[in-house]
């Protein structure tokens, strides 16, 4: 293990990226007195930089040879001047993502079942509605293991732009997926108990003071977040206002 330079948290010695702060490591060293050599040196911004032209998160940080440095994208192939700055920890995008899989989920369950049988269904929400809600949010957990382990996303992640790598950039095997899964519905929800209130109040804190939740640092995984435009912000919207809409029709019509 050694430190990290950039935030001095603890990382693997062969690690190229903070688990941390996401800091890129090894990053060229600019020497005062070497100007020969400081056109040549290059350093990645990391994924908080984002190109506004073309949307690409490999940024670089040029150095000149008068000192200074410029900004160049690969992408664009060119120096850029406009940047966004993404940050680190995005807690409620995380949260409605989550959120988003899990209704999603709920939705497409009790409409299979409803085709099948809507009696049965309608006895079963009657009487049984948190335990029915409890064990498809369980179920889902195998789902999303399966999508972050193949396709590397689920449709709340990909619709709010969240990336979860290991600290190697490569997509999470199944265990990794699976156990990640599980300690975010047990540290971070609670398993849907009436405490999971405060143990999201508590993951969030910690989230936006240190930037990394405590499943993401025991499994070293890094998310990363990108600019989400308007063309995925209103389906979630509409998604979100659909389910409250559907939820008031149910009250009144069962009064």
């Amino acid at each position: 293990m050694k430190k990290c330079p950039y935030c001095a948290e603890e990382i693997q010695n062969d690690a190229i990226k903070c688990k941390h702060c996401a800091e890129w490591l090894g990053k060229d060293k600019v020497e005062e007195d070497d100007a020969a050599t400081i056109a040549t040196k290059q350093t990645i911004v990391t994924e908080k930089t984002q190109c506004l032209t073309c949307g690409s998160l490999e940024v670089y940080k040029v150095y000149t040879e008068d000192g200074g440095f410029e900004y160049w994208c690969p992408q664009c192939n060119e120096s850029i001047k406009s940047l966004q700055f993404i940050p680190i920890s995005r807690p409620w995008v995380r949260y409605w993502a989550r959120k988003f899989d899990y209704f999603a989920f709920i939705m497409i369950i009790a409409s299979v079942g409803y085709i099948i049988s809507p009696s049965f269904m309608d006895k079963a929400i009657m009487k049984h509605e948190y335990f029915l809600i409890f064990v498809t949010v369980f179920i889902w957990n195998f789902i999303e293991a399966g999508l972050l382990s193949t396709l590397g996303t689920t449709p709340g992640k990909w619709l709010l732009k969240v990336s979860i790598r290991t600290n190697n950039d490569n997509k999470l095997n199944y265990q990794q997926a699976f156990s990640r899964a599980i300690s975010v519905w047990f540290y971070g929800l609670g398993m849907l108990t009436p405490v999971s209130f405060f143990t999201l109040l508590f993951s969030a804190d910690k989230l936006s003071r240190k930037g990394i939740t405590t499943w993401d640092k025991k499994g070293e995984f890094i998310v990363s977040h990108s600019i989400i435009g308007p063309l995925r912000i209103i389906p979630v919207i509409l998604f979100f206002l659909i389910i409250f809409l559907m939820n008031i029709i149910d009250k009144i019509t069962n009064l």
